[in-house]
């Protein structure tokens, strides 16, 4: 359990730049007897607020649980949404949850439900699962709850695993990160030449207008040259002109 943490927290901690993250944890009271099964399904608790990375904090955190208890799966997922729903901004933010899991649902909840319900909600957050050394059967419900989440499954042996496939999805966040960016950067030259365009239009448009005006003004000055007396008070009223 230590590495799985020490995994977590190489992979919290390398996040891209002004990326926001929470930690929710689940089925951590209580324990794996059939007395505190009610206890520990009904553990679901956010250790970490979402907000940037700090590590001190971050490690508060992870030493906060311990493996135990029982699975309470959907639960957990319903809490996250709720979690991300209330720390949505403008809309424009790429919402992700990443589930590390041991084995199934245990707690009579409907992950797969719950997942499906997450990824089309308003935060749109794709739910990936890590499953860590469990059994076939449990694989299969796993993934099948990540699809319905609109995310991937992978299955791990051992907390070195887990650590190499966090990896495996920074480096693949940082990508997508970087070609973000780029659109980003690409969108605003292409809205910035648009509104550069625009107001050398409307430039343009003012040029020819004074120009109008320059003629319309020398040729008044022309048909009254010799006919009045201030002609030093006309200069002055074209130059005001």
């Amino acid at each position: 359990m230590d590495l799985a943490k020490e995994a977590v927290k190489d992979f919290a901690s390398q996040l891209p730049e002004g990326t926001n993250i929470n930690l929710l944890v689940y089925g951590h009271k209580g324990s794996n007897s059939e007395s505190d099964k009610k206890v520990s399904c009904a553990s679901k608790e956010v250790v970490y607020p979402m907000g940037k990375y700090d590590s001190s904090t971050f490690q508060d955190a992870l030493n906060k649980f311990q493996p135990t208890g029982w699975t309470p799966l959907a639960a957990s997922i319903e809490l996250a949404k709720d979690h991300l729903e209330k720390a949505a901004g403008d809309g424009q933010s790429k919402n992700l949850v990443y589930i590390v899991s041991d084995g199934i649902e245990t707690c009579d909840g409907d992950p797969v439900k719950e997942a499906k319900e997450l990824n089309q909600s308003d935060v749109s957050a794709v739910v990936n699962i890590i499953g860590f050394d469990v059994d076939n059967a449990g694989q299969q419900a796993l993934k099948k709850a990540a699809q319905a989440g609109g995310g991937s499954y992978k299955t791990v042996d051992s907390a070195n695993d887990l650590k190499y496939q966090l990896r495996k999805e920074r480096l693949k966040l940082q990508e997508e990160w970087q070609q973000w960016l780029l659109d980003s950067h690409d969108d605003n030259q292409e809205q910035l030449h648009d509104k550069h365009d625009k107001v050398m239009d409307n430039f343009f448009t003012m040029d020819d207008l004074y120009d109008q005006e320059q003629d319309r003004v020398e040729d008044l000055e022309s048909y009254l040259e010799g006919k009045i007396d201030a002609q030093s008070e006309l200069d002055k009223l074209t130059d005001e002109r």
